[in-house]
């Protein structure tokens, strides 16, 4: 992997945009306001990640594809042919990670005592519009949008600055903090952000950690629904 065309405070500047996004503009403005006009939890966050996921591709853009004069092939959304490529790697970075984050939802729920989220929930919907609505926002808008800003455009600054091992595990911290405050997946999603850095690392396209992504998160939720 080359190194990110754009600087590391360009990187800041487009995560601190994201973040106030997500948690004042998304969770306090669009989805609240949505749920009093009667939209149901599942609803209003579907159309607030769909908010995100252009936030994302819009800050992206512009400080990163228009300000530098770069193609989206630099960020890795290129050669798509390499998910067939690494089928086996996909599968056993998320086999790995969904077995790694059963336990550490067991050891959050029935050792320390954390209750699931209202996401956590959702699925347990019966609805075929509510389980669509969940498999849509986590299963195709969570990880295109997820994988780009924080992949294909944080990481790579992160690796300029502190290396790869490093900026592995700060990635991944980053990746955990942002989905808060879902505190019992707070440990899963850590685990996810470093499984996906490493595949992007090792394979230099978006792809294939988008892909892992959307694996895991439908593995995740197949199992929530069958056992609630």
């Amino acid at each position: 992997m080359g190194s990110a065309f754009w600087k590391f405070k360009d990187a800041m500047i487009v995560l601190a945009i994201n973040l106030v996004a997500g948690f004042v503009v998304a969770d306090l403005f669009i989805k609240s306001g949505l749920s009093r006009m009667g939209l149901s939890s599942l609803e209003a966050g579907t159309i607030g990640g769909m908010f995100l996921a252009v936030v994302a591709f819009t800050t992206v853009y512009l400080w990163g594809v228009r300000k530098y004069s770069i193609s989206w092939k630099v960020i890795g959304i290129f050669n798509a042919k390499k998910i067939i490529q690494h089928k086996k790697m996909i599968l056993l970075y998320t086999f790995g990670a969904l077995i790694v984050s059963l336990l550490l939802l067991f050891a959050m729920y029935s050792i320390i005592g954390v209750s699931p989220n209202s996401r956590s929930n959702a699925v347990d919907d019966t609805y075929l519009f509510a389980i669509l609505l969940a498999v849509f926002s986590s299963v195709i808008v969570s990880p295109i949008y997820e994988e780009v800003l924080y992949r294909g455009f944080i990481y790579p600054t992160l690796r300029n600055r502190f290396g790869v091992k490093k900026a592995i595990v700060f990635s991944a911290l980053i990746f955990s903090l942002v989905h808060l405050p879902s505190i019992d997946i707070l440990p899963v999603n850590f685990v996810n952000g470093l499984v996906f850095a490493i595949l992007y690392e090792r394979t230099n396209s978006i792809y294939v950690p988008m892909v892992a992504h959307a694996l895991f998160n439908l593995s995740l939720m197949t199992l929530v629904y069958l056992v609630s």
